[in-house]
Formats: structure tokens, sequence, C-alpha cells
């Protein structure tokens, strides 16, 4: 776990380089490189199907789909093993989470009920970047007590397991019932082969890929095909080989060390000079702001506090309020996934998808300073009861 952690930390920094070096290309006499390579075209030919994407797409509905298939592997392995196999501990994330998902998403609304144009982008300040706030967190660590981290990690799991479902669920334009008859076949394929107990890993993760091919022209987006298939993936086998963590291992540098930064460095271009003070501080950044700035953290404390008044669950003596309002304010660097639905909502419309990036940007810097901030105090704290106790002795 701790190695895991160290590698999602790592790649929280690889972002924030990312990010910073697609602000500054793109808005210096370099930013011409930075539009040709978002318009590099990637064609495959698959016979009579063609798929031309430029590589901009490409990021967002390829790779990342190995970023959800990694997501669907370690919400398998959270589930089976993990911190959400005991349901105990897991009812206070799992209840600040819901709180961390539902005010964003009415704060957006309050702001852009009257938005037809905006409205599509409510879910963008739901999302929680588990990369950026586990860096965060790790600057200011000092000896605190596990089930805060538990409860940080757990509650970005039950975020991407609501933002996957909400990309499938809400996010889906249109429907070719061809494609999704094929994708249904392979589906079937996948679930014959767990019922026959098979354990050949590769044999999945080509039934995978062609589950994903037709996933791609059915209408929803593809990346869920990437959760969808971890799930089948054996945790255990005869030989006590474990398939699971083996894949999560190896996938794990790809996807944080290369495709999230790719991914990060390709969302984040803002370009500020051509573009008006009205059209970045419109409704839809504003909501995105304060849905994520404000609504996360408001989210998180109000629906931990009630999970606790009516008698769900018992926080921890060693966890206090003031680390939870910090976890809340860590919840609001939405980042990696509220760039992803951004450009699923915006994709068409070049100037709302800027403004929903400025949002989040700058929501994710200042949750990330008060949170940051939020838990020096509590370092702070913890040194001067620390210094206070020896002094007593």
């Amino acid at each position: 776990m701790k190695s895991i952690d160290s590698v999602v930390i790592k790649s929280g920094y690889a972002m924030i380089v990312a990010c910073f070096l697609a602000l500054l290309i793109n808005n210096s006499s370099w930013s011409s490189i930075y539009q040709s390579i978002e318009n590099i075209p990637i064609v495959f030919n698959f016979g009579v199907n063609l798929i031309d994407k430029t590589f901009l797409v490409f990021v967002n509905e390829g790779l990342m789909a190995l970023f959800f298939f990694l997501i669907g592997l370690e919400i398998k392995e959270s589930y089976l093993e993990g911190p959400l196999r005991n349901p105990n501990k897991v009812l206070l994330p799992i209840f600040a989470a819901a709180g961390g998902m539902i005010v964003p998403a009415l704060i957006y609304y309050f702001f852009n009920m009257n938005e037809p144009l905006y409205i599509k982008g409510w879910a963008i300040p739901m999302a929680t970047d588990i990369a950026f706030s586990l860096a965060i967190y790790s600057m200011v660590n000092f000896d605190f007590p596990e089930e805060l981290r538990m409860y940080l990690t757990t509650l970005a799991i039950v975020d991407d397991i609501g933002a996957v479902l909400v990309i499938g669920l809400f996010y889906t334009d249109y429907i070719s019932f061809f494609w999704l008859t094929i994708a249904f076949g392979w589906f079937i394929t996948l679930i014959f082969l767990k019922f026959k107990k098979i354990e050949n890993t590769s044999l999945y993760l080509l039934i995978g890929l062609f589950f994903w091919y037709a996933i791609l022209f059915t209408g929803f987006h593809a990346t869920l095909a990437g959760v969808i298939v971890a799930l089948f993936i054996p945790m255990k086998n005869r030989k006590g080989e474990e398939p699971l963590r083996n894949l999560i291992k190896k996938l794990l540098p790809w996807v944080y060390y290369l495709i999230l930064p790719v991914f990060a460095f390709m969302n984040c271009g803002v370009k500020f000079y051509d573009i008006s003070t009205y059209e970045i501080l419109n409704n839809c950044s504003l909501g995105i702001f304060f849905g994520l700035f404000i609504g996360k953290p408001l989210g998180v404390m109000f629906f931990s506090w009630l999970s606790i008044k009516l008698g769900y669950v018992v926080l921890s003596k060693q966890v206090n309020w003031k680390m939870i309002c910090g976890m809340g304010c860590l919840t609001g660097i939405g980042f990696t996934m509220s760039l992803f639905i951004t450009s699923i909502s915006f994709e068409n419309d070049l100037t709302t998808l800027m403004s929903a990036r400025f949002g989040i940007l700058l929501a994710s810097f200042f949750s990330g300073v008060m949170g940051y901030y939020l838990f020096s105090l509590c370092r702070r704290e913890k040194v001067n009861l620390s210094l206070s106790q020896l002094k007593s002795k």
C-alpha cells in the first residue's frame, strides 16, 4: 500500500509540472505548437471501421481507458481485501463522499439553472483527484492517524465510483443498438469465462479489448469498458498467484507517471490572452469554483456530522473535525476526473471548455492551499502537544 501511495503521490507532483508547462506553452509564442500537438491525427483502420481521432481525443478516450481500468482493479481489490470490505470502517467516508458529490452538484445547478448552455456540466465539481489529494496530504503529514489516510483514500475511491456511474448514466448522447448488441455479446463472453472459472488473465484482456472497441461506437463513453473489464480479472488463482494485484503493479507506473501527466498537459492549456474576462468568469466557471472550493468541504463536513448524529458511525478519537475539514478541502481538488467530465460535457464548445478548465484549476489550487493550511495547523497542534507532554515529564 505504501509503495502504491508513493507512486500516486509522485504522480501528483508530475501532473502539477505538466499543468504548469501546458499553461506556460499555450500562453506564449509557442501556443501554435501546443495546438498542433492537440490536433495530431491518430488513425486506425479495422476493416470497414475507421477510427479517426485527434491526439487529444485519443488521450481522453483511448489512453484514459487504461486509467479507468486501473480504477476498476483498485475498486475490486478495495472491496475484496481493502478498506471497502469492512462496512463499519467505510460508512463515514461513504457518507462524506455522498455529501461531497451532492452539495457541489447543487451549487453548480444553482448557478446555471437558467443557463441551458452550461447545465450539462453539473457533474464537473463532483469529482476528487486522489493523486493530487494524497500529494498535498503527504507534504504535511506528521504522524497523523492511519484512519485519516484511510478516510481520504476510501472517500476518493467512492468518489471515483460515483463519477463512473454518472458518466455512464448521464453522458450518453446517442445509442447505436447494433454496436450495443456486439458489446453485449463480448460482455456475455466475459461472464462465461468467469462462470467457467477461467484464470487466463491475457484472455480476459483480449476480450476486454474487443469489448472496448465495441463500446467506442455504442454512444457510451469508451473508458467505461475499462472499469467493467477490470471487475472480471481474478483476484487469486489456483496456483496461489494474484493476477489482479500483479496487473495493478504493472499498470501503476505507466498510468500515473505517463498517462495522467500527458492527460494533464493536454487538458490544462487554458489560453488567457484571447479570452475575455466575461468568458472566463461566467456562471459555468463560478459554479465549478464554488462547487469544488466551498461545496466539497461543506458536503463532506455536513454529511459526516449527519452520519455521526444519526448514530450510523463513530468518529475515531484520533481524528478531529479540523482534520475532517482539511480532508474535505483536499477533495475540492477535482482536476483529473473534473477535467475528464469537462472534456465530455463541452467537447464541441471551445470557449465554455476553457472557462470550465479555468474554474477547475482555480478551485483545485485554492482547495489544495486551504487543505495544506488546515493540516499544517493540525500538525502544529500535535507538535505543541508533544512538547508540552515532554516538559511535564
